[in-house]
């Protein structure tokens, strides 16, 4: 079974941008309480967590300038940009340590401000993979054994969209089709009706062709009973012949 090991989280939400204002959770096993005051950054663990497995942000965390509320305001820091960095260390389904970096950056600009993802990584086994050669979030969803739709409306649901359940009954079908991976379950259904189809089809030929090889043997077999006869009967006028000849001999003498 997966587990959390560590966190460390930089420039996010209160968790200041400076390489001293980095913040560490160690998790212990099997359960870790957080406990703190209102706004000293508890929800943002669990943000972190999210965004650092699925790389999900919070929701309503996009600014209306083009940035991104999850990340540090640079201005606060009287600076035209703000680094991000979530590092988190798990063990996968094996019990083999796997980390994931991920950098972020807000940037002031003139009239906006605008929000990039520099690099994410995953360490494994003393290799290191970028996101230009795998999909992270995938990979990390296999490496955790759950899928990203669970992460995102189960073990990660944000505060602010906790009552899901209760929503009208389209949005709710629609979250637990993704949560029970329906869509994949109704294309092998479609998948296993179209090769029964095509199964039905082919032994309903298959049949039609047994029907008539079965009359041609049928007729075959007459053929070879009428040939037996008439090979008798050639021997028999053979025998005939010879016995004639025989006699015609004796005549002929």
């Amino acid at each position: 079974m997966s587990r959390l090991d560590r966190l460390q989280i930089r420039g996010i939400r209160s968790f200041g941008p400076e390489t001293e204002d980095v913040g560490e959770i160690k998790f212990q096993s099997p359960l870790t309480l957080i406990l703190g005051q209102n706004g000293c950054g508890k929800t943002t663990i669990i943000e972190a967590l999210k965004f650092a497995i699925c790389s999900e942000q919070p929701p309503n965390s996009k600014s209306k300038n083009g940035g991104s509320a999850f990340v540090h305001d640079p201005k606060l820091g009287n600076s035209s940009e703000t680094m991000a960095l979530i590092k988190l260390r798990i063990f996968d389904v094996h019990s083999k340590p796997v980390v994931v970096s991920r950098t972020m950056k807000n940037t002031q600009k003139l009239k906006s401000m605008e929000f990039k993802t520099i690099d994410q990584t995953i360490t494994y086994e003393k290799n290191t993979i970028s996101n230009r050669c795998i999909d992270t979030d995938e990979q990390m969803c296999n490496f955790i054994g759950v899928s990203k739709p669970i992460l995102n409306y189960v073990i990660f649901c944000h505060q602010e969209q906790s009552c899901w359940p209760m929503e009208e009954g389209k949005t709710v079908k629609e979250r637990f089709d993704q949560i029970f991976d329906a869509d994949k379950y109704n294309k092998c259904l479609e998948k296993i009706r179209k090769m029964r189809s095509t199964r039905v089809t082919e032994n309903r030929l298959t049949a039609k062709d047994v029907e008539y090889l079965k009359d041609n043997w049928e007729t075959a077999l007459q053929y070879k009973e009428k040939l037996e006869t008439e090979q008798a009967k050639l021997v028999a006028c053979e025998n005939t012949m010879e016995a004639c000849a025989r006699e015609l001999s004796k005549v002929e003498d």
